[in-house]
């Protein structure tokens, strides 16, 4: 929520509350489909590996967002800009 403007956070909110409950029942469709046609316990075995995955991803893009973040700023020639510190 700190990425969203203060007055967006309304909007924030209720887009991921919808987005999720139309991607649970994405996923169960899926899951029915899965189990149609092949057996429950390979669909169940298909959909965590594919939970995991994603899972997975998710976080490894967290923490390149977080670096990315932690990283001092710096000018096209490689030089770092100037902090409030650095002026006299």
């Amino acid at each position: 929520m700190s990425l969203t403007p203060d007055d967006l956070t309304g909007q924030a909110l209720g887009l991921h509350a919808t987005g999720m409950a139309a991607l649970q029942g994405v996923g169960a469709a899926l899951a029915g489909t899965l189990a149609q046609l092949t057996s429950p316990a390979v669909a169940m075995t298909l959909m965590a590996a594919g939970s995991i995955a994603v899972t997975l991803v998710l976080a490894a893009l967290g923490r390149r967002e977080q670096r990315h973040q932690a990283a001092p700023r710096t000018r096209p020639d490689g030089l770092p800009l100037p902090t409030a510190t650095d002026r006299t």
